[in-house]
């Protein structure tokens, strides 16, 4: 009878053990199908880290532009600082400019060569 129950418990063990298999091969598929749905995933999220890393590249190359365009504006506008200081300083108005601008400019350099 020992043997018996013996063969018996290993029979019991044995369909325990069938009965876990085949939800392990139940699961499988499923698993598989995770496993397909994480990589496309895995790619779009690749694809989007990319396109990232191509709109920062743009978004840099911007920000470089623009710093230089502000340096540039800010000589222009220092210039303009000074240039506006000499005229008072020198006591030059508007109208002094345009009674300059009035007088004729010889053609030739003879003026200049004398």
């Amino acid at each position: 009878m020992s043997n018996l129950a013996s063969q018996l418990e290993k029979i019991t063990m044995a369909h325990a053990f069938l009965e876990c298999v085949n939800q392990l091969l139940t699961v499988a598929p499923s698993l598989a199908d995770f496993d397909e749905r994480t990589a496309g995933v895995e790619r779009q999220f690749q694809r989007e880290l990319e396109a990232a890393r191509e709109e920062l590249l743009v978004a840099r190359a911007w920000y470089t532009v623009t710093k230089q365009m502000l340096a540039t504006l800010a000589g222009y506008r220092h210039d303009c600082q000074a240039f506006l200081a000499w005229q008072e300083e020198n006591n030059v108005g508007e109208g002094d400019w345009e009674e300059a601008e009035a007088m004729e400019v010889p053609d030739d350099d003879a003026d200049l060569d004398a």
